[in-house]
């Protein structure tokens, strides 16, 4: 448009910035309007007004250089008035990138124009009703600038002016005809001529036409239409809905929004994920540094206004239309992924849950944090938080920290629960952790149990569980696991000294009553001297409970000077024994086989069991062939091979099947167990060691309960405990007899299974003090040997090793160990015989003073230096006294007859008696005297002392005649038994 021709007044540049000024306000109107009514369809809009804003910038950017240059031709128009606006307005034209150039109109006014020649002067400009600009020109003339604004804003620009009629003149050229609602545009900068567009706006406002829309500067727009969008875009082909990019770089970090709906940012197309499907919103990114970020920012001093990204679920399939969740649906998820090469796969992720029965205005959570571990691809649960608040780690928590002073985990327990409590989840509080809020730690249970004061540590524990383990692993052997017990004398942190006789720890066990833990056992340490710097004298007291008794009693001390005492707080030597000692220890581990045996083949063809007499003079064997029990005399003690047989007694009024043979210290009771009726039975013999004389008791005890099928049998020596093996339970089985001896009165105990070593047991029997016991088996053709932390209780038996016996027979049946443990004899089924071992003997060597109140030696016995004091209970039954340094004293002044504690004693006719006596010996059958003891008999009064025998034989020494013997005044006397019916007697004043 050549629009310099068409004015001509002296004031030109006043109008021109009015012209200007409206225009650039209609064009800013413009926009805006253009951004409400294209929002249906976003691209077109946008492409039309980068062309239209391009275009009016090509028509009026020059202006004001065009109007400068046509001032200088103006000459004075007619009727001129005033200048308002005049050349000072001019500079305010400087400011039109910041409003304050229209402030120019305020400077003073200008001098009257001249006439002009043949100028025109501007009546008007308004936007038409289709948003065309029109200008009214003086000569009546109209100017259509071209639509700008939709209808609805044409009366809001409106330029009225009434300067000079000067001005430049000029022609504009328009097409004959025109499109309806097309946009007019220049053709050239040269013809001035004005063409039609192939972009039109129709009256509804839709553009149409646009191809590539170029927009400089800000550009908004905006509708007041409350139901429609601003801005709509349709895709009706298949390429991006939206595609925003740099003109220099296109496509090297566009913002795209494709066909689907999906939005892209930094790349043209949708990438799928690990899934399989692309992402509703994605962002990428290339540049090394680099990073796809979404940042939420908030500017508000309102402190509840956060940014923030919300997730919502709903089960209905209709958008808008609720549907309420279920327990353990996924309300929303972060996934992070990595590129394996080929594809996505998931590294974590934080994802939540419904965790609960949700309901209106119900809706519990749960937040879980998943990684994928090393060589897989999917992830697992590590961290739930619960819609409790609970905190559970799913997998090996580690916490760590890189401060070097405080704690990795602090956790402050602010109300009056627990501060920490770990538990399994299928059977929470079955076995936690636990932590209370006073610091207390607690294992295995969520209460203390502790009988006293409550422990600082507890563990507790339901079965076999071991409630702590103590273990060192690692290369230095010197080092095993240890447990430290300090003690100072002040608060914690100080180091106070203890003192003399202070307790350094302790360990204490306790059981329970029923109604409360009672201590049972102790293990103390105690100072014991005057402590001093790197000076800590130190003792051990171990302490038993005693039955009947609810505290322990102290029973062995070590003093800083290792001494230790036995049943005495004070010892004065290295080892000092208060009380009665056994000293045993047999190893049959270490036996051999002495190529010694003897055949029982001509009595019993299916040996089960032996036994032998306190002697070794005698030997039994019973089998289920005969059904009875053999007798067998040895002439050379323990020695089998010297063994003739002697006569047997039958059971098979009792038991068709007999198994075990088991006989009393002193040969008056026999015992026998059969597997035709699980049963004990009891039987008298008056005769001690003589089965001739045996006789049923009518007395029996059945074992059916525990073993149908009973192989063997053995007692304690004082009668109380009776134990049968079988093969069908495989175990050995206690029992506790209230009368000794007499096997009605027995109870079940407790079993003990062999089936670890042994699991056809056929035979059991024990040390003499009880602490090792003996199972021999068929099996494995041995003797399994076990130690019994408890003499004669079997629930303390632990395996120790194990002798084979295959070598002589591989159907072992029965056992028996010579009671000072140096021999072993094994009844073999295969074979019909009996096998001799030798145990090696395992001497025990007391060297120095060694303090012992009573001995019971059960080994061979070394000693370097003196015995003193009485030895006691030395023969093999334990029941008579024989050893004594002084031959103990039994002083009767009237008719006596001797008992069994009166072997090794001398019967004392005392001066004061001046009356005659009879002393009797009473018959092996009333009391069974073991062979070898000796009595002696001393008279020192005038009277005659009668040494009487009932119906055993005693033998005049050298005469060899029989019967009772006188012994006069000051005489001495001797007897000796010499068989088990038999005395021999010497002396001086004897006739």
């Amino acid at each position: 448009m050549a629009i310099d021709k068409i004015f001509n007044d002296s004031n030109v540049d006043g109008i021109a910035d009015n012209i200007f000024n409206a225009v650039n306000n209609s064009v800013s109107e413009v926009k805006q309007m253009q951004q409400r009514k294209a929002a249906e369809n976003a691209q077109l809009v946008i492409q039309s007004l980068k062309k239209i804003d391009t275009d009016i910038r090509e028509k009026f950017d020059n202006v004001t250089d065009v109007l400068e240059k046509r001032v200088s031709t103006i000459k004075d128009g007619r009727n001129g008035i005033n200048g308002k606006d005049g050349r000072d307005g001019k500079d305010g034209r400087n400011g039109k990138d910041g409003l304050n150039g229209k402030q120019g109109l305020q400077g003073p006014k200008g001098q009257d124009g001249v006439d002009g020649v043949d100028g025109v002067s501007v009546n008007d400009a308004h936007i038409d009703f289709d948003g065309s600009l029109i200008i009214g020109l003086s000569d009546g003339k109209l100017l259509n600038v071209g639509e700008v604004v939709s209808q609805d804003l044409q009366e809001r620009i409106k330029i009225v002016t009434s300067g000079g009629a000067g001005g430049g003149g000029g022609d504009v050229v328009g097409p004959t005809s025109a499109t309806d609602n097309a946009i007019s545009r220049f053709d050239g900068t040269t013809g001035k001529l004005v063409q039609n567009s192939v972009v039109t706006i129709g009256d509804t406002g839709n553009v149409s036409g646009v191809g590539t829309l170029s927009v400089s500067g800000n550009t908004i727009i905006s509708t007041t239409d409350n139901t429609n969008a601003a801005l709509r875009v349709t895709q009706l082909g298949t390429g991006n809905a939206l595609l925003v990019e740099d003109s220099v770089n296109p496509d090297a970090t566009p913002f795209v929004i494709d066909g689907t709906g999906q939005v892209i940012q930094g790349y043209t197309v949708a990438i799928n994920n690990w899934n399989g499907a692309p992402d509703s919103i994605a962002s990428h990114s290339v540049a090394s540094n680099a990073r796809p970020s979404v940042g939420l920012y908030n500017w508000s001093s309102n402190t509840a206004r956060v940014g923030g990204y919300n997730f919502y679920k709903s089960v209905s399939n209709t958008i808008g239309t609720q549907g309420i969740v279920a327990s353990g649906q996924q309300l929303g998820r972060i996934a992070f992924n990595g590129d394996d090469g080929v594809t996505f796969i998931r590294a974590a992720e934080i994802d939540v849950l419904v965790d609960g029965t949700p309901g209106l205005n119900d809706m519990p959570g749960a937040l879980r944090f998943n990684t994928t571990a090393d060589g897989a691809s999917t992830p697992t649960e590590r961290v739930r938080i619960d819609s409790t608040g609970q905190t559970k780690f799913s997998y090996n928590a580690v916490v760590e920290v890189s401060d070097n002073t405080n704690a990795a985990l602090r956790i402050t327990q602010l109300g009056t629960g627990n501060a920490l409590l770990v538990e399994d989840s299928t059977n929470p509080d079955a076995t936690p952790f636990l932590i209370d809020n006073a610091g207390q730690v607690l294992s295995g249970y969520t209460a203390t149990v502790s009988p006293t004061a409550q422990g600082r540590i507890e563990a507790s524990t339901v079965g076999s569980t071991t409630p702590i383990y103590v273990a060192r692993q690692g290369s230095n052997s010197a080092k095993g696991a240890e447990l430290m017990l300090l003690h100072a004398r002040a608060g914690v942190g100080t180091n106070t000294s203890v003192a003399i006789n202070d307790a350094t720890g302790e360990v204490t066990f306790w059981g329970a009553d029923g109604t409360n833990f009672v201590e049972s056992a102790s293990v103390k340490a105690f100072v014991d001297g005057t402590p001093g710097t790197s000076d800590m004298p130190g003792r051990l007291v171990f302490s038993t409970t005693a039955d009947g008794a609810s505290t322990p009693t102290e029973r062995v001390r070590i003093t800083s000077a290792g001494k230790t005492g036995f049943a005495t707080s004070a010892p004065a030597s290295t080892v000092h024994v208060a009380g009665d000692t056994i000293l045993s220890n047999v190893n049959v581990i270490s036996a051999s086989y002495d190529s010694v045996s003897f055949s029982v083949a001509g009595e019993e063809t299916t040996p089960t069991d032996l036994f032998f007499s306190p002697d070794g003079l005698k030997m039994y064997v019973i089998g289920s062939t005969g059904d009875e029990v053999n007798e067998y005399n040895l002439s050379t003690a323990w020695i089998v091979s010297s063994a003739v047989f002697v006569t047997n007694f039958s059971v098979a009024s009792q038991e068709t099947s007999p198994q075990g043979l088991f006989f009393r210290a002193d040969g008056t009771k026999m015992y026998i167990v059969g597997a035709t009726n699980d049963t004990v039975f009891q039987y008298t013999l008056s005769t001690p060691w003589s089965v001739a004389t045996a006789s049923y008791d009518s007395i029996s005890f059945s074992v059916a309960t525990q073993e149908t099928s009973p192989t063997g049998l053995s007692f304690r020596p004082n009668g109380l405990s009776m134990y049968v093996v079988g093969n069908i339970g495989d175990a050995v089985h206690q029992y506790t007899l209230s009368t000794a001896w007499n096997v009605s009165t027995a109870t079940f105990l407790q079993s003990f299974s062999t089936s670890g070593q042994e699991s056809q047991p056929s035979g059991v029997t024990f040390t003499g003090d009880g602490s090792r016991m003996f199972v021999v088996g068929s099996s494995g053709d041995d003797v399994n040997v076990y130690n019994l932390t408890t003499p004669w209780d079997i629930s303390t038996s632990a395996f120790v090793n194990v002798f084979s016996v295959s070598g002589q027979d591989t159907s072992p049946q029965g056992i028996y160990i010579k009671p000072d443990g140096t021999k072993m004899y094994i009844m073999g089924q295969t074979n019909d015989t009996v096998f001799q071992y030798t145990v090696s003997s395992i001497d025990i060597q007391l060297t120095g003073q060694t303090s012992v109140a009573a001995l019971d030696v059960q080994q061979d016995l070394t000693v370097y230096g003196n015995i003193r004091g009485k030895l006691s209970s030395c023969t093999v039954d334990g029941t008579n006294e024989v050893g004594f340094k002084n031959i103990p004293q039994n002083s009767q002044s009237a008719a006596y007859t001797l008992v069994l504690a009166d072997a090794g004693k001398h019967i004392l006719h005392p001066a004061g008696d001046a009356n005659a006596r009879t002393y009797t010996i009473p018959a092996n059958s009333s009391v069974a005297y073991p062979i070898g003891t000796a009595i002696t008999f001393i008279n020192m009064t005038s009277q005659v002392v009668t040494i009487a025998i009932t119906t055993d034989t005693m033998y005049l020494s050298s005469a060899g005649t029989t019967g009772s013997r006188s012994l006069a005044q000051y005489g001495s006397a001797t007897a000796i038994k010499i068989t088990s019916t038999n005395w021999l007697i010497s002396g001086s004043g004897l006739t």
